[in-house]
């Protein structure tokens, strides 16, 4: 059904129904009747919808009505109203004059089109004010007022208030899958489909097909926080730019030095240094920029006058980034997290990292890695980061991404990692052993 448009004068408004009166249509006479909708977002979840009705013919004076509508986020869909099939019979046949009861023909068709509109608006009306009743408030009630609109918190120097214990857990991938190519966002259908599976073939809870995978899997699914969902903006991958969602190739002196590294990754660890800086517990290899992992997703943000200081839960890394206008330190002192250096723009804090060592590689980067991110907080409980990547010797352009941080209860427990644990002695028994077992076998070949 389409619903009036409104406007006056003898401007005739036209409702389409599935068993129609006349051919097709149903012609309403709205003479005077003026309808006013408004709909003004609340957040990303909520409309603030407003109605006002005009008819000076009918009533004494303008009257209003309005409601929060709310997003389904159930798999909802709508479902076609059946009406009953001879409802206009029974809504028309008492109220309608016939031609013969009026001497002027041409009258009394107009006399019945007149009834048959204010059967019809009587029929919309009170359909309406069914679906308002279980909203409106009691009587004598006042109208409750819309939601107040979010405001930013400041910090006591006057600074966006950024503080807290925030989450960037998503099962959303950092690079766009290969069977998503040229998809930039998951319909809400699609979203579920995918969460359902990504859910499913990652529960550590279902045991290994053999003992090799069994063994593999380790720990079960209570010691992960990967999260549940995809971002709600449901892009299908966390790097927006370039358009395709893939991280750009690399340079031909980039590629030669991530050969170089796999093979020494692919061989027994001759010492500590051939191994991961993960295993060794140095340092986590997305930390800057903050992207979500397997678990410990968690950071808690601290601001003193002059200062932003943010702390990783993973590995338990300290960022303290200057808001001063230093410069960034000399070009010959590098650093595992870089140098960083904070500034505000309007709400958004930009902190611009340079200065990293050539031992942490994210995405296969040199010494030469620039990391600019933003924080904006849009609401009570979410932060957008964004951050761009710029290495000029490693990536053949820059390249960008985004991921929401969302408020946690905390708190924020120590990761009890540390440089000396005691497996390292036995992962390098063990190549070792390796080592000589080899030996053993290619000595007995020579044979």
């Amino acid at each position: 059904m389409r619903a009036p448009v409104g406007g006056g004068g003898k401007k005739k408004e036209s409702f389409e129904f599935n068993r129609p009166l006349e051919g097709d249509t149903l012609v309403v006479d709205c003479d005077e009747l003026h309808v006013i909708e408004r709909c003004a977002p609340i957040n990303q979840d909520a409309l603030h919808y407003e109605e006002t009705i005009e008819d000076p013919k009918v009533f004494s004076r303008p009257w209003k009505m309005s409601m929060r509508l709310s997003r389904r986020f159930e798999k909802a869909q709508l479902l076609e109203f059946k009406c009953v099939e001879f409802a206009e019979e029974l809504m028309y046949g008492p109220l309608c004059k016939q031609p013969s009861q009026v001497k002027d023909n041409d009258k009394g068709q107009d006399n019945e089109m007149k009834h048959r509109s204010l059967a019809s608006t009587a029929a919309l009306t009170f359909t309406v004010a069914v679906a308002f009743l279980a909203l409106a408030p009691v009587a004598g009630q006042s109208q409750p007022a819309p939601p107040k609109k979010w405001t930013q918190p400041r910090t006591s120097d006057g600074q966006p208030d950024l503080q807290g214990i925030w989450s960037n857990a998503t099962i959303t991938p950092f690079e766009r899958p290969k069977e998503l190519a040229g998809k930039e966002f998951f319909t809400e259908q699609e979203a579920a489909d995918y969460e359902k599976r990504i859910l499913r073939e990652g529960n550590r809870d279902i045991r290994g097909r053999n003992a090799a995978a069994d063994v593999n899997g380790a720990y079960n699914e209570f010691w992960f926080d990967r999260g549940t969902k995809v971002v709600p903006t449901r892009r299908t991958s966390l790097l927006v730019d370039p358009p395709d969602g893939r991280v750009p190739p690399l340079t031909p002196e980039a590629q030669k030095a991530a050969v170089v590294r796999d093979e020494i990754t692919r061989r027994p660890p001759e010492g500590p240094e051939d191994l991961a800086l993960v295993v060794r517990c140095i340092v986590w290899p997305v930390v800057v920029p903050m992207l979500p992992t397997a678990y410990n997703n968690n950071y808690q943000i601290l601001q003193t006058p002059g200062y932003v200081t943010l702390l990783t839960e993973m590995i338990h890394d300290v960022r303290i980034i200057p808001l001063d206008g230093r410069p960034h330190i000399p070009e010959n002192i590098r650093l595992w997290l870089g140098d960083s250096r904070g500034r505000w723009e309007g709400k958004t804090l930009v902190v611009d990292t340079t200065n990293f060592n050539d031992k942490t590689h994210f995405r296969n980067s040199d010494r030469n890695l620039h990391l600019i991110e933003r924080f904006t907080r849009t609401d009570a409980n979410t932060i957008l980061y964004q951050f761009t990547v710029e290495d000029p010797t490693a990536f053949t352009r820059p390249w960008k991404g985004e991921v929401p941080l969302t408020k946690a209860p905390g708190p924020i427990y120590e990761y009890a990692c540390h440089e000396g644990n005691y497996a390292m002695k036995d992962i390098l028994k063990g190549a070792r052993a390796q080592e000589k077992e080899a030996a053993a076998g290619a000595k007995k070949d020579s044979r």
